[in-house]
């Protein structure tokens, strides 16, 4: 347990539920999530931890619950003995039927999907799961760009970014970039300043004479074997040969090539980006006239010691013939369904940028139902009218791949491999 992280443990059983709201409130407010947020995670959090007691583990079981502080959003934690788990109402897709009681159940778990941003569900050591419930700070959106005069920048550096100049990057992006090509965190000046300010992501500024401003580059690596950019936003760009964009890039890769990181890579470069140094990985295809299409580049800083890739039959041709291209070392074993048991209910979140009019789909957990879940997601997607659906497998993961069959009869095509973008390769589909 450190300041950033809190932890409480206890017993399996409904009497414990004050105490089990009351810990995730309170932390909650002492890691300055606003009122109505901590609520909502408070709210998720009761339901959960009620579902949990009642219907999913014995009263001779503990529940461990654990709040971290992550700077522009706490994230809960409620760990517990592996067993049937039925999260089907995190569903984007699940609804409740008021004359239906088995249906009404439910309802409490229907509300703590919707009172959260984000939720996860990992497999721990011990034969013990993790569900994960995050919620994010209120940040006021940007309003009208106010980029900084345009000067000469004459000598310059690259320097870390401060908490100021990070919420300044996002006033440079919007003003000169279009949004299709921008992260929809860059919309909220305040969120990116403290995801900068609490290590998630990094910032790095070039600055002239008198701290004239010439742009910025943002990454983040998460501790994993890769590290995404963002970028790079400049005042005044002149392409990919722009020298200030490749002073950034040098400043990014210095800093992480002295780490274990293996690779860069860049699925929302600007056209101020140096393509010429980086691999193209591939690109998504164009939904229609209003949005860029969006092309992943990749640059490898170590020796690739390789890893395996756990994958369909139905898309062991298309990872062989990209992984031949890009020279990338991987043992690709094929993953089947043989009978073996499945928990009848799948679950898939929904990530959501309205700026682009994009989704993309990520498997929470697999079930007897996948090819239905996906059918009812598409269908209610195409409906709002998404432009652009996505979705992601993560081939580090052997149960993902029970997903691909799926994907293919639903029209989705693979577009592209993001090396080490998940716990493995991420595929990307489109449909």
């Amino acid at each position: 347990m450190t300041k950033d992280r809190l932890v409480l443990r206890l017993p399996a059983d409904e009497a414990y539920l004050p105490l089990a709201t009351s810990f995730v409130e309170e932390a909650s407010t002492a890691f300055r999530l606003g009122q109505s947020e901590a609520l909502s995670l408070t709210l998720a959090t009761e339901e959960v931890f009620l579902h949990l007691v009642k219907a999913v583990i014995s009263d001779r079981d503990c529940i461990e619950i654990g709040c971290t502080n992550g700077g522009y959003r706490v994230r809960v934690d409620l760990d517990f003995p592996a067993a049937r788990l039925d999260l089907r109402t995190f569903n984007l897709t699940a609804s409740v039927t008021p004359t239906d009681e088995s249906s009404l159940e439910e309802m409490g778990l229907l509300l703590a999907s919707r009172s959260v941003d984000q939720f996860q569900l990992v497999q721990l050591e011990s034969a013990r799961l993790r569900l994960g419930l995050f919620k994010e700070r209120a940040y006021p959106p940007i309003g009208q760009p106010d980029l900084p005069a345009a000067r000469p920048l004459g000598l310059y550096l690259v320097r870390p970014a401060t908490k100021e100049e990070a919420k300044v990057l996002s006033q440079i992006a919007f003003s000169r970039y279009t949004a299709d090509l921008l992260p929809s965190f860059l919309g909220f000046p305040g969120k990116l300043s403290d995801m900068v300010a609490a290590g998630d992501y990094q910032a790095a500024v070039a600055v002239g004479e008198s701290e004239t401003l010439g742009g910025g580059l943002l990454w983040r690596s998460e501790g994993g074997r890769i590290a995404e950019c963002y970028g790079p936003y400049l005042v005044e760009g002149t392409g990919e040969n722009s020298e200030v964009g490749e002073a950034l890039i040098d400043h990014c890769l210095g800093i992480i090539a002295k780490t274990s990181v293996t690779g860069l890579l860049n699925f929302h470069p600007t056209p101020d980006f140096p393509q010429n140094r980086f691999e193209r990985l591939g690109s998504l295809r164009r939904s229609d006239e209003t949005v860029s299409s969006r092309t992943a580049w990749f640059r490898l800083l170590h020796e690739d010691p390789g890893t395996v890739c756990w994958t369909s039959p139905a898309l062991a041709e298309f990872l062989t013939g990209q992984y031949e291209r890009l020279v990338l070392p991987r043992e690709i074993r094929l993953v089947r369904d043989e009978g073996e048991n499945r928990d009848a209910h799948s679950v898939l979140f929904a990530d959501i940028d309205r700026t682009r009019s994009s989704v993309t789909l990520h498997p929470v957990w697999p079930g007897l139902d996948s090819a239905h879940n996906l059918e009812t997601h598409l269908q209610l997607l195409k409906a709002e009218g998404f432009r652009e659906i996505l979705f992601s497998l993560d081939a580090g993961q052997s149960w993902q791949a029970h997903f691909a069959p799926f994907l293919l009869d639903a029209g989705f095509q693979p577009q592209l491999i993001l090396p080490y973008a998940g716990q493995g390769d991420m595929v990307l589909f489109q449909l």
